[in-house]
């Protein structure tokens, strides 16, 4: 392929193909997973672990929801086939460039077309190293160039065995996984500290108004429509387009954090004012997803957030502050009395899906004096300001951690 050859590096420092790198005494050490032979109905309880790419997460695999296959389906898709220290690479789709290494307490395991897998050679180089090297623009540059664009992103075997990957020397690598390793603790401790603010706020919610079903105080129980100045309004129908910032910003489904923030996927409605103007969210706004794998899912808009225009797979509500307030109603949708609630209203027929007016007339709200509302909003409010500098000091991580890499992989240690 030789698209690094302009890169200056130290000595003893190589580019080298990763069909180069791996291992040879097994038989497919660059490959993917089965093409359409394993299906849902092989799944089982137990067995061989049989990776998707939805079980790859934070470079890792997610245990909590693995399948497995038998020991017969799994022998007749050898190709798949997955040992402790494979690194593997999500090759298809928006997913594509997930990576994760398989861990020492998978003995073995198979694996999707969707997902590449590489068993190396690990006197050449360390499974960690090339995971690391799988995020860097060195090789991702590569990956999108061949990536395929007719159906979807995608890049397949061949393309794999091709690529180029930056080598030093053994302890140079492992120098350069302890740096970035370094760098990772710190972000995940970031990460962990943004759960347990979002953990207190809903164990606040829960110790000042207690369990909202049993309602033991008494309070007043209103659907939602009866304590929202508006009903539930859909979203625009607009196509999304790259980000433009003289354009709002265009809030879908797959924008909204499990913790109800914005993630950093922008996009902007690809119309003009007149399609959307009326979708444009006002402070205290609460949006509710109406379909899919995420219905139920939440997002209180904040001035803060900046000018935004909500899209046709949500709901907006506006609350109605002489009955409840943004916050209270927002943290409302954490509790467990909501969780139920949208688990018994999910349509199961092409997908689940909670209509507006469901969520106008059938979900009930407890709604306790608006003085303890108001309180639990000033202990929010406090939190929230907490929680800017938590992405502050996110983001700024994360430059560092993109920084480094890029340096680290092409020798620059003056700094490291």
């Amino acid at each position: 392929m030789k698209v690094l050859k302009d890169i200056k590096l130290p000595k003893n420092w190589n580019i080298v193909e990763l069909s180069k790198l791996v291992a040879e005494n097994i038989r497919y050490p660059i490959g993917d997973g089965d093409h359409g032979q394993i299906k849902p109905e092989h799944y089982q309880s137990e067995g061989i672990p049989y990776i998707r790419v939805a079980d790859i997460v934070d470079d890792r695999i997610n245990n909590e929801k693995l399948v497995y296959i038998s020991q017969e389906i799994h022998n007749k898709n050898k190709k798949g086939e997955l040992h402790p220290g494979d690194v593997i690479i999500a090759k298809t789709g928006a997913t594509i460039g997930k990576v994760a290494i398989i861990p020492e307490d998978i003995p073995i395991a198979n694996t999707t077309a969707s997902i590449g897998k590489i068993t190396l050679d690990l006197s050449k180089i360390l499974s960690k190293y090339l995971l690391l090297y799988l995020k860097t623009p060195y090789f991702r540059n590569q990956m999108f160039r061949v990536s395929h664009k007719s159906a979807q992103a995608g890049f397949n075997i061949d393309d794999m065995k091709n690529f180029e990957i930056i080598i030093p020397p053994i302890e140079e690598q492992q120098r350069i996984v302890d740096i970035l390793e370094r760098c990772e603790s710190a972000m995940q401790k970031s990460k962990e500290a943004n759960r347990l603010t979002d953990e207190f706020l809903k164990s606040t919610f829960l110790e000042m108004f207690g369990d909202t079903v049993r309602n033991p105080k008494g309070w007043p129980i209103k659907p939602l429509e009866m304590v929202s100045i508006t009903r539930g309004q859909y979203g625009s129908g607009a196509a999304g387009t790259t980000y433009d910032p003289r354009k709002p910003r265009y809030v879908r489904i797959t924008d909204i954090n499990e913790d109800g923030t914005l993630n950093n996927d922008r996009v902007s409605p690809g119309t003009d004012a007149s399609e959307w103007s009326e979708y444009m969210l006002h402070e205290g706004d609460v949006l509710f997803a109406r379909s899919g794998a995420t219905v139920g899912k939440t997002y209180r808009y904040r001035e803060v957030d900046g000018s935004c225009v909500f899209a046709g797979y949500l709901i907006r509500f506006k609350p109605n502050t002489i009955m409840i307030l943004p916050d209270y109603l927002f943290y409302f949708t954490k509790s467990s009395a909501y969780k139920a609630w949208v688990e018994s209203k999910k349509k199961v027929v092409a997908q689940p899906n909670i209509n507006a007016k469901q969520y106008g007339t059938e979900l009930l709200i407890t709604l306790p004096p608006i003085p303890k509302q108001k309180k639990f909003a000033d202990v929010v409010q406090k939190v929230e300001k907490l929680k800017v500098k938590q992405r502050e000091s996110k983001k700024q991580l994360s430059n560092l951690f993109h920084s480094l890499m890029q340096r680290a992989f092409r020798g620059d240690f003056d700094i490291l």
